[in-house]
């Protein structure tokens, strides 16, 4: 199972505080990454999208293609989307990762088929109520867009 408790960014108020993904520990990742590939990347675009996204970003250039990381800001878990006309964090294209690493040793890189699965009963079981709670009202359809997700 891809979905844990707590992945959303969501809890109930009395839930013990969520575990924090290594942010610091991801931009080193980033660099690294960025230097072994010759892609393009700087430390002001390591941010989440917007205010309530429960994930952060390294937006990535290479002469033919741009593309991100994105990582849960709950659990070292990291996706890749393409950013091609654009970044928007509400309908993102996954992709797989190009090139064979090891920056990312400390973190879980999933897969394009694995966020783009559609979202099944015996996963939203691994989610918290409070959590289940959000998945109905925002209505994600990939696994993908529970675990990186910008809801208020």
């Amino acid at each position: 199972m891809i979905l844990r408790i707590g992945i959303t960014g969501f809890r109930e108020r009395l839930d013990p505080p969520l575990s924090l993904s290594d942010i610091a520990k991801f931009k080193t990742s980033c660099f690294e990454f960025a230097r072994k590939t010759g892609a393009r990347v700087n430390s002001e675009n390591l941010k989440a999208p917007n205010e309530t996204s429960n994930f952060r970003t390294a937006h990535f250039e290479t002469p033919n293609q741009k593309f991100s990381a994105l990582v849960n800001l709950h659990f070292p878990v990291i996706g890749f989307v393409s950013r091609t006309g654009g970044f928007n964090s509400s309908n993102l294209q996954f992709i797989d990762c190009l090139w064979e690493t090891t920056e990312f040793e400390d973190f879980e890189i999933l897969s394009q088929s694995d966020l783009q699965k559609e979202i099944s009963k015996e996963e939203l079981e691994q989610l918290s109520p409070a959590e289940r709670i959000q998945v109905k009202y925002w209505k994600p359809k990939r696994i993908g867009d529970v675990i990186f997700n910008c809801w208020d």
